[in-house]
């Protein structure tokens, strides 16, 4: 278990901002820790899995914050939410280190007070990126009060196969892409998890979110093709706002991030989805 996953546990999770001021802080002191070029080189820029914990370590460091105001810009424009009993189907391709679904779980957190019960199924080629987000997401649900069956796959997106845990409940599936759209290796992975998603009971829905890139664009458009037959979805470009660490200068600021994000149901392009 790496160390920032011990002192998540200890401070019991208590939000999103302080699990990322105890990551850069460890960050900081970690005496091994990587440049970015160092990062870039043995990562080819997280495009391939991340395999040790100062790469996890500098992955949160960087990108974490800026990930996670994404995706929850994207919900908060997106989707609301039906303030009764929850019962909800989340699977995050390409979890990394779980942000996106945490950012779904402070989502929901802060727009209904009733009964919330989840099932999450993570999917990620990095075994310890997908250890830590299984832990991440399990002691935020916690200290949400929240019910949670959480399923993992350690395997590349190409290799999708949902559980039927997941596929047969005819509760609304939430589909995530945070970040990962933009990648080749995704994209010509999406005619599978289509087929996973078609395979799906249920309503599901699709959100994604990723950096204002001509691939983001790309991947936007190619799974929507696939999913629901419209090349040309909606896709919103927004301006995302973000105070956080920056690793090359090694000091705290306000930075904005262009990003882009969409949302799609099964049948058809939407907006401002109501999830029961």
């Amino acid at each position: 278990m790496s160390n920032q996953i011990q002192n998540t546990q200890a401070a019991n999770f208590t939000s999103f901002q302080g699990y990322y001021e105890q990551s850069v802080h460890a960050y900081q002191n970690n005496r091994s820790r990587l440049t970015y070029n160092a990062f870039v080189n043995r990562t080819n820029r997280a495009k391939r899995p991340l395999s040790c914990d100062i790469e996890t370590q500098f992955y949160t460091a960087a990108y974490a914050m800026q990930h996670y105001q994404s995706m929850m810009a994207a919900l908060n424009e997106q989707i609301s939410m039906d303030d009764s009993s929850l019962h909800l189907n989340i699977v995050d391709y390409g979890c990394g280190q779980g942000v996106a679904t945490l950012a779904v779980l402070d989502f929901i957190a802060k727009n209904v007070s009733c009964h919330v019960s989840l099932n999450v199924h993570l999917l990620e080629p990095s075994n310890l990126a997908l250890q830590n987000a299984r832990e991440l997401i399990a002691a935020r649900a916690d200290a949400l009060g929240m019910d949670l069956t959480l399923s993992v796959q350690c395997v590349e997106i190409a290799q999708v196969h949902l559980p039927n845990h997941i596929k047969s409940n005819v509760s609304t599936t939430l589909h995530l892409f945070s970040n990962v759209l933009d990648v080749v290796g995704v994209q010509v992975s999406l005619g599978s998890v289509v087929r996973e998603i078609h395979a799906t009971q249920g309503e599901n829905i699709v959100i994604a979110s990723a950096p204002n890139y001509s691939d983001s664009y790309k991947g936007f458009r190619q799974l929507s093709a696939l999913l629901v037959g419209n090349a040309n979805p909606t896709i919103y470009a927004r301006t995302v706002e973000h105070y956080s660490y920056r690793v090359i200068q090694n000091r705290w600021q306000t930075s904005t991030a262009p990003s882009i994000h969409m949302a799609l149901s099964a049948n058809n392009d939407y907006y401002n989805h109501q999830v029961a």
